[in-house]
């Protein structure tokens, strides 16, 4: 079952940001990515993310938050999600990538704001520009595909 996002808007604006990390990601062989998160090896996994992250963002604004989830059963398709976060003012976003042997998904799997902080749209607006402000590359013009759905929790 398909969970529509909080913040649709924020939710593009990030993957599009996010685009060309990912494309870095998708660099290294997934079975790394499995063993390195089987053996809870996540600083080789951290490593690998803010090399990916170094060229298209600011430094610390993409955080990996060492939370992965794998899958390599015998009749299905592997995949690794990475967990990482980006620092806005007001915000911390936490999104899931998702990196499969042919293509990759991003989802924000949820927002962490101040509890007194409450409007949706200037939120996603400040956020927004927050990571234009932090994006050393201008994305693509490739479509990215955003999967809505649940957290994904290991």
């Amino acid at each position: 079952m398909l969970v529509e996002s909080k913040h649709p808007e924020l939710e593009m604006c990030i993957a599009s940001a996010l685009g060309g990390m990912v494309r870095e990601l998708r660099f290294v062989d997934l079975a790394h990515y499995i063993s390195y998160a089987q053996m809870e090896k996540t600083n080789c996994i951290r490593d690998v993310v803010i090399s990916a992250a170094e060229f298209y963002f600011q430094p610390g604004f993409v955080r990996f938050e060492d939370v992965t989830k794998t899958s390599a059963n015998w009749g299905e398709a592997a995949y690794v999600s990475l967990q990482v976060s980006l620092d806005c003012l007001v915000a911390r976003n936490f999104v899931n990538i998702v990196l499969h042997e042919d293509h990759a998904e991003i989802c924000l799997a949820y927002t962490d704001t101040d509890p007194n902080f409450n409007d949706t749209d200037q939120l996603e607006a400040i956020c927004s520009r927050e990571i234009d402000l932090n994006l050393l590359r201008k994305p693509l013009k490739k479509p990215i595909q955003v999967i809505h759905g649940p957290p994904i929790h290991c």
